[in-house]
């Protein structure tokens, strides 16, 4: 920061607030701005990798930024938002591959599904080696009852939160955790601990859409109680036979996410 001139600049803390300040920038200033916001995007105490690439894509597009840089001015100054703009391009392409490749083992919807909210890298690799492993049902099993059992825990240092961990794919993957379907009341029970879209039900081809989701212990449950099968699909605990999907979504009780 020597020798520029910082006085009444903001605290910039994205790549579009720098963006915008230059847009009402003369061509003279716009160094010293872009200078001061690479100071405040690379010692955010929260991580702004994403937004350092941002300011790095401004400054080269900056013909105030090459003029200056050209001829070796303050060149040392931007190593550092330079090595962070390649790693953060590095680490995209990597979490895009193990994307592909979970979408390719279980196919788009089922990679949305599953890895769709996950932004870590780790927890993309648990979900890629559990791909590879095993199909999309088994899978879909395994996560539900691995997340179950983590919210039963009580544990210091094991997450309550109901959102996947990275912990509840490893645990699938490992074996670990049994894959076979899941009983009634593992069902009742995280939809209880969770909420109804606690359950995860993996979209199926015309060719499996025959059979539930959930089988035997949940029918045989309802049957016991005087139920039939259309009933026992009807009370959201798992998606019907081929053609009452959508019956089950219009009442609000099916699980499965938009």
């Amino acid at each position: 920061m020597e020798g520029a001139n910082t006085d009444g600049l903001p605290e910039f803390r994205t790549a579009a607030e720098v963006a915008e300040y230059l847009a009402d920038t003369s061509d003279e200033s716009r160094y010293d701005v872009l200078l001061w916001a690479a100071h405040c995007l690379l010692n955010q105490q929260i991580s702004a990798a994403n937004e350092v690439e941002g300011l790095w894509e401004l400054v080269l597009g900056n013909h105030t930024w090459l003029e200056k840089t050209k001829t070796g001015y303050d060149v040392e100054a931007w190593d550092e938002v330079r090595q962070v703009a390649i790693d953060v391009k590095k680490r995209r392409h990597r979490t895009d591959e193990a994307r592909r490749k979970i979408a390719l083992c279980w196919g788009q919807e089922n990679a949305d599904l599953v890895a769709g909210q996950v932004q870590t890298y780790n927890t993309l690799c648990a979900i890629r080696k559990l791909a590879i492993r095993m199909d999309i049902m088994k899978a879909c099993h395994g996560i539900n009852r691995a997340r179950l059992h983590r919210l039963r825990r009580r544990a210091r240092g094991v997450s309550n939160r109901i959102e996947l961990q990275a912990s509840d794919f490893l645990q699938v993957a490992d074996g670990t955790i049994q894959t076979g379907e899941l009983r009634f009341d593992e069902i009742t029970e995280l939809q209880i601990r969770g909420g109804r879209n606690a359950l995860i039900v993996p979209y199926l081809s015309n060719a499996f859409q025959q059979r539930p989701f959930f089988l035997n212990d949940a029918q045989t449950e309802h049957k016991d109680k005087g139920l039939n099968q259309e009933e026992s699909m009807e009370d959201g605990f798992g998606p019907g036979p081929a053609g009452t999907q959508d019956e089950s979504m219009e009442d609000g009780s099916d699980p499965v996410p938009p």
